[in-house]
């Protein structure tokens, strides 16, 4: 059987000026092959992975790089204003651009929504915990949070997969803003969500980003300015609740397997 050719190709962040930020790009040829291409053409660069293709490659960049393929894969955090990648040890500069400036906010959480009102039962959250315990070795529970967050009168909804894991990166991102630092926070794999704050003196400007799935389009859902300690109180008031409500549902839940294995023996 003849041999299928392959084509090797590299993943490159890189810039050509010295802009906060990277551009990404695709380069044919292996590692060394980019390295001779990237030391040319680019004032800085980073070789961010190497694979190969069935079809030939061809050097393109900038190159757009998929939305959902970057939150799955990457920890970069996406800039519209300048159009630039950032990496998580990277600070992207506060936004120049106009945003609200918001008088309140008010986040909340709903376990049912309505549309997923079965997505949070014992039965269901049994379900899941099993298949991923006993098939996965995975000893989490997950529950599903759809927030409301209303940023003076506008409104939006994001439904995020809970657990112990998630709390923690709640809890990073808001000691960050105490802080007065940039911050910023990824739920996890598998919310499509970012939230920025970049700080404002009394004030902090918030990003929350949208990596859509199947649009392929990376957007601002929100985008406002407000009072530090208004922002601070909110979002901690929501994980509290919502890490209390956690709390009572995971250990129904592992009461449940427990049960559960009980009866098979």
């Amino acid at each position: 059987m003849e041999k299928t050719k392959m084509y090797p190709f590299c993943q490159i962040l890189y810039k050509t000026d010295d802009s906060p930020g990277w551009l990404y790009g695709i380069i044919a040829g292996d590692k060394n092959t980019a390295e001779q291409k990237c030391k040319k053409n680019f004032t800085s660069y980073q070789i961010v992975g190497e694979n190969k293709s069935t079809k030939e490659v061809k050097d393109h960049y900038p190159y757009k790089l998929n939305s959902a393929d970057a939150h799955l894969t990457t920890d970069w955090i996406y800039n519209i204003e300048t159009d630039r990648w950032f990496l998580p040890e990277e600070t992207i500069p506060c936004p120049a651009s106009p945003c609200t400036d918001a008088k309140k906010i008010k986040i909340g959480f709903d376990l049912s929504d309505g549309k997923r009102s079965d997505d949070n039962s014992l039965r269901e959250l049994l379900e899941y915990y099993t298949e991923e315990k006993d098939i996965y070795c995975n000893d989490t529970v997950y529950i599903t949070a759809c927030i409301a967050i209303k940023v003076d009168k506008k409104k939006n909804w994001l439904c995020i997969n809970y657990s112990g894991y998630v709390y923690e990166n709640f809890i990073n991102f808001i000691e960050g803003v105490k802080a007065d630092k940039y911050s910023y926070l990824i739920i996890d794999e598998f919310n499509f969500i970012k939230i920025i704050s970049w700080p404002q003196g009394e004030k902090c400007r918030i990003k929350i980003q949208s990596y859509e799935v199947f649009i392929d389009l990376i957007h601002d859902i929100a985008d406002f300015s407000i009072g530090k300690e208004v922002f601070i109180c909110s979002i901690s008031k929501l994980i509290e609740y919502l890490n209390n409500t956690y709390k009572r549902l995971d250990k129904e839940v592992r009461a449940a397997y427990k049960l559960q294995k009980k009866k098979l023996k």
